[in-house]
């Protein structure tokens, strides 16, 4: 596995020198030019940990010379009068300081006494100034609960590089912090502004995106800086906690999250990767068994030597380079790990065995494992990010032992909110909303706040009020207002599976009824002359009214990552749909 990582991290690497800006003007020279965004991301520095790690591995000092420029460059670029590091040019945002110093002082731990003198100087110089102020930054107001995650493992970083007892004392403040951070069902929250909001349905700010990829491999590396058994015992706990959103081809499930907006079916698109905290509990078979499929995810979506998005090559849209310098400190990490691998060829992921329907967020939140099927429903009644909305009672996930995802969710309507981080589409001009909804009035159900799920069996009802209008004529942009609606459109979806089926019965008057199907161009498609059939490969969609779709076109959406076949059918009244996988 360790060979397999290095492999791959070289790849990334390599191919990301080759973006390099070489200018004589020090304001670009030796950044690296992103072939998606046409910008310099701020955080390539990151990188300096996966170089150096090929540097010792190789011995080629091109690694630790790049390594060398790219610090260089974000202290001529980046670096504030209060020693932090923005964001970007375009983001004063400094909390990101944390992981640029963490970069940093993991290569210092790890090949300090390997690198030369003065340059090891140099940047033990720097790591001590981002450290202070990782010291003193998260006391004066409130960001999400992922920074101070990695305020605690960062400290303890510094504690242990650098000996200061302050640095001790705040880790194991901003820890604690978190520890006390965990709902009933072992899942870290606080990934909304105001870490302890709680809606009216009950629900938190919780993000699969950045708890797996970020704010657990954090807490866990915590726990083995401190040399805190507890502590450890602890995180590995809320880990397997977590691994009920880990999919058995090693995907995260975020297609519900508060911070869905970045979401990419292996992550997130700027946190460092699962793999960074599995590389800490290598030696339990089920961490082992994790981090394999987590490998083996990333392996698959390389393409062109980057992680990429499982279909952006597919759609003609070229990979954003920061998916590449940040996962690459989780390879490194995984590289670098002392941890003796289990054989996990006998474990077992919770969702590799079929266990019915389980509730999170207060009932708002329904996952199902029957047969081969997995699949997310949400009632979520928060969101992040204008946007950003995916709830209700909406199937935010479809996946198929056989075929892999079937169906994805994707923002409602893809608004930038963090446009650096966020990619633009090069061969589309509007990235419309995938997630499976009625339309109703011109209004999509993901936006409906009357939206409630229950669950009989291995039935799932979802239903809304649906308030359409005013008497005025007036709209809104979302549904979650009663107050001064007249008018009704009770609308009802209701899933049931078998082993070897989906069911859909959608109950609603002058609707429309959207299944987007996921599909790259290489899949055969084809629907029946009468549009009562739809066939995706192995998959075949049947329908008692008349389906439309234009199997001839894809559309991709960079939430998820994938092309879809919006497939389409009118309800008034009721609609019946099977969906079944040969």
């Amino acid at each position: 596995m360790k060979q397999r990582a290095y492999n791959l991290m070289k790849r990334w690497c390599d191919k990301l020198l080759t973006y390099e800006i070489r200018l004589p003007d020090p304001n670009v020279d030796s950044g690296l030019i992103c072939p998606a965004c046409h910008v310099i991301h701020g955080r390539f520095a990151d990188l300096v940990y996966p170089l150096a790690t090929l540097w010792a591995k190789t011995g080629d000092d091109r690694y630790i010379s790049a390594a060398e420029r790219y610090i260089d460059f974000t202290e001529r670029n980046l670096r504030r009068s209060d020693g932090s590091y923005r964001n970007d040019l375009g983001n004063d945002w400094r909390g990101i300081t944390a992981f640029s110093a963490m970069a940093i002082g993991d290569t210092l731990l790890e090949f300090g006494g390997r690198l030369p003198e003065a340059l090891r100087e140099k940047w033990t110089g720097i790591f001590e100034r981002l450290s202070d102020f990782t010291l003193r930054y998260f006391d004066t107001f409130t960001p999400n609960i992922n920074y101070y995650a990695g305020a605690s493992a960062e400290l303890a970083l510094a504690y242990k590089l650098l000996g200061k007892p302050e640095y001790l004392d705040k880790a194991n403040h901003w820890e604690k912090f978190c520890r006390g951070r965990f709902d009933e069902n072992g899942l870290f929250y606080g990934e909304i502004h105001g870490i302890d909001f709680v809606s009216e349905r009950g629900c938190r700010g919780i993000d699969m995106g950045y708890d797996l990829e970020e704010s657990l491999p954090l807490l866990l590396r915590h726990a083995v800086l401190t040399e805190d058994g507890g502590k450890l015992a602890f995180y590995k706990a809320r880990l397997l906690d977590h691994f009920e959103f880990l999919l058995p081809d090693g995907a995260i499930d975020n297609s519900f999250g508060t911070r869905q907006n970045k979401w990419t079916y292996w992550g997130s698109r700027t946190s460092d990767g699962l793999l960074e905290g599995l590389a800490l509990v290598l030696d339990e078979p089920v961490f082992a068994r994790a981090a394999e499929r987590v490998l083996s995810l990333w392996e698959k979506c390389t393409s062109d030597d980057l992680l990429s998005m499982p279909m952006s090559e597919d759609a003609g849209e070229p990979t954003c380079l920061h998916h590449s310098f940040c996962h690459a400190k989780a390879l490194a990490a995984l590289v670098n790990s002392e941890t003796m691998i289990a054989d996990g060829s006998e474990a077992l992921l919770p969702l590799e065995s079929a266990k019915g329907i389980k509730a999170f967020q207060n009932g708002n939140l329904l996952t199902v494992s029957v047969g081969g099927w997995r699949a997310t429903f949400s009632s979520i009644d928060i969101a992040c990010y204008r946007g950003s909305d995916n709830s209700g009672g909406s199937m935010t996930l479809l996946w198929n032992e056989r075929t892999g995802p079937v169906c994805a969710s994707t923002m409602d309507s893809y608004i930038p909110s963090e446009p650096l981080n966020m990619q633009y589409l090069r061969r589309a001009e509007s990235s419309p909303c995938m997630t499976p909804h009625l339309v109703i009035n011109g209004r999509r159900t993901v936006t409906d706040k009357t939206a409630r799920l229950s669950q009989d069996g291995r039935r799932i009802t979802a239903s809304g009020d649906g308030w359409s209008s005013g008497d005025d004529g007036s709209s809104r942009d979302d549904w979650s207002s009663r107050d001064d609606w007249s008018s009704r459109d009770d609308w009802s979806v209701v899933y049931d599976f078998t082993p070897d089926s989906l069911g859909i019965t959608v109950k609603a008057k002058k609707a429309k009824f959207v299944l987007p199907i996921i599909c790259d161009k290489k899949t055969p498609a084809a629907l029946a002359a009468f549009g009562e059939r739809l066939t995706v490969g192995s998959l075949t969609v049947e329908s008692d009214k008349p389906l439309r779709a234009d199997v001839a076109k894809r559309v991709f959406n960079q939430v998820g990552g994938f092309e879809y076949i919006p497939l389409e059918a009118d309800v008034d009244g009721e609609l019946n749909i099977s969906v079944r996988i040969s």
